[in-house]
């Protein structure tokens, strides 16, 4: 799937269950599912979810940036 579509079809769902089996770095999908305004249910391999910046888009971008 095209990473646009893939955009789009994220954009429409509700959330995103991310459950990785090895401690994982915070992946793109993650982020781009944040900054679209997506329910993110994660466990604790994803290293970034307990910072604070990434609790909120504001947030997200200005670290990104």
């Amino acid at each position: 799937m095209p990473h646009q579509e893939l955009l789009k079809k994220l954009s429409e769902s509700r959330g995103l269950i991310f459950l990785p089996n090895g401690f994982d770095t915070c992946p793109r999908i993650v982020i781009e599912a944040k900054l679209l305004g997506c329910d993110v249910r994660l466990n604790q391999n994803v290293q970034h979810k307990n910072e604070s910046w990434f609790n909120d888009v504001d947030s997200i971008v200005d670290y990104i940036n």
